[in-house]
């Protein structure tokens, strides 16, 4: 078997010696060396209307203490098109993808290992709000509601 690209074997999906294989079905998953990360981030529908592909986005990898490492830079790089359904849930979501910079991950080398699947806290910047706006905001809400006839 021979792989299009160089990786890290993951998902391993046969381990019988002489097991039989259908034609095309999946044998294992590879994580490409060198290629940019991708984090995978679960948009909620109620926020969607606010995130778009291009906006800036600070990863922090859940796994690793905050003090040993700060969060990374990011761009959401694609928004998944339709909502979809978590299985075991049923919660709604939209499928962000954040692209980490280049040099962010530059700046991890030796400090902590990277291994694909580790959990990712993903803070998308849709817009710049002060205190005061956030406290103001439901109040605003209720006024462009209220007094309307339908």
């Amino acid at each position: 078997v021979i792989a299009p690209v160089s990786g890290t074997v993951v998902n391993l999906r046969f381990k019988t010696l002489g097991g039989v294989i259908r034609a095309g079905e999946a044998i294992l998953d590879i994580v490409p060396d060198g290629e940019t990360l991708l984090i995978e981030a679960r948009v909620s529908p109620v926020d969607i209307d606010v995130v778009h592909a291009g906006l800036a986005a600070q990863v922090h990898l859940t796994a690793f203490s905050k003090r040993a490492l700060p969060r990374m830079d990011g761009i959401v790089n694609s928004i998944s098109a339709d909502r979809l359904v978590d299985q075991t849930t049923g919660q709604s979501y939209y499928l962000a993808r954040v692209e980490v910079d280049v040099k962010e991950l530059e700046r991890l080398k030796g400090i902590v290992e990277l291994l694909p699947g580790m959990p990712a806290e993903v803070l998308i910047v849709t817009q710049e709000r002060t205190f005061v706006d956030y406290l103001i905001e439901p109040f605003k809400d209720a006024m462009r509601r209220s007094f309307r006839e339908v």
